[in-house]
């Protein structure tokens, strides 16, 4: 294939397994954050796991050589970017993504990728693995050259004190906006469907395949951007398997990934109750008001999850990767506490936390 100085040009191949499926993943994190993504994905029938760090970490890196060839890892450092067609390391974190997304197409052995961040899960029925995930991919219709993956987002019940980061309940999305209003109230126009995160889903698609993979979606070659379903590529929605997303392993570091967004000047960016959020944090002048909005928006009242339960817009069954992790890295001893996670966020980058007052 000629060089084109388009950074995600796919590579056809003549023959790939039509329903096997690989991973990929861009992700900056701690080593127990990392571990329990991939610990977890290894249970599942994932052919590969490409593992594409955006910055240099030995620890991590030594953690994950013997895992190799199932789990791929790449480090995304100077000397990577340098050997791209970028020729340096993109500002936007979303491109570097879908630069990596690419990368991974054009390697992957698989039928199928899908793409997932680090605070995402896959779950099967509701259960966690997604085992038959290569049956669901291998059923779509050949024509059809992208799926759908819906998701869960993770909240925590008020006034209660979790023991760890997994901790708590999963809520579906809300499409009518009176119900969304009457479980979250003024919180509502922080959401939208009743997420705080994003609310399209993710994607997982044919590897020799011209069409271009978005973070919430597919386009067509030479269209930019995420564009409406009606415009994209047709696609089916996967039943079998959905995601568990975290938007925010803790409050306190719900209101750091926020604040970095803020810091970059990026509070116009995402839906219209992100912006809200961004903003929000943005006007706020003290820690307590910045919690306030995480205790309206990503905690429920006991009764106002039973509401959802009944009406089946949340589901109990509780989440915990540890089995998992404690079978991939038995020699690694990890903590999941609420507190261990808030010190390493400090720990890891001081200054931040000094500059807007999230100190202990």
């Amino acid at each position: 294939m000629p060089k084109s100085n388009n950074p995600y040009q796919i590579r056809l191949r003549r023959a790939v397994p039509s329903g096997t499926w690989s991973i990929v993943s861009t992700m900056r994190g701690t080593p127990e954050m990392v571990g329990a993504f991939v610990a977890h994905h290894l249970q599942t029938d994932a052919l590969n796991i490409h593992v594409y760090l955006d910055e240099a970490n030995p620890e991590v890196e030594a953690m994950l050589a013997p895992l190799a060839p199932r789990v791929i890892t790449k480090v995304c450092d100077a000397a990577y970017w340098a050997g791209t067609r970028y020729g340096k390391r993109h500002d936007l974190i979303i491109a570097r993504q879908l630069f990596n997304a690419a990368d991974a197409r054009n390697t992957s052995a698989a039928g199928w990728l899908v793409h997932i961040d680090s605070d995402e899960f896959l779950l099967q029925n509701g259960e966690e693995g997604a085992a038959s995930l290569s049956a669901e991919l291998a059923a779509v219709p050949g024509n059809i050259h992208w799926a759908r993956l819906t998701h869960l987002e993770r909240v925590f019940e008020r006034n209660t004190q979790p023991l760890s980061i997994f901790d708590g309940v999963f809520r579906r999305r809300i499409d009518k906006r009176e119900v969304a209003k009457e479980i979250y109230g003024a919180g509502s126009s922080f959401l939208r469907f009743g997420y705080s995160g994003y609310a399209s889903g993710k994607v997982a698609i044919r590897v020799n395949s011209r069409i271009r993979m978005r973070l919430h979606g597919a386009s067509w070659p030479g269209q930019k951007g995420e564009v409406p379903d009606g415009e994209r590529p047709p696609f089916v929605v996967l039943e079998g398997t959905q995601l568990a997303h975290f938007d925010g392993w803790t409050p306190l570091q719900w209101i750091a990934k926020l604040l970095r967004r803020v810091d970059t000047n990026r509070v116009n960016s995402g839906h219209k109750g992100r912006r809200a959020q961004l903003h929000f944090m943005n006007d706020a002048t003290s820690v307590a008001q910045r919690l306030s909005l995480f205790e309206m928006i990503q905690t429920l009242p006991r009764d106002k999850i039973d509401q959802l339960l009944e009406a089946g817009l949340m589901t109990d069954r509780p989440f915990d990767p540890r089995p998992a992790i404690a079978k991939v890295f038995p020699d690694r001893q990890f903590s999941f506490s609420i507190a261990d996670f808030d010190a390493g966020l400090r720990r890891n980058d001081p200054d931040f936390f000094v500059r807007h007052g999230l100190t202990e």
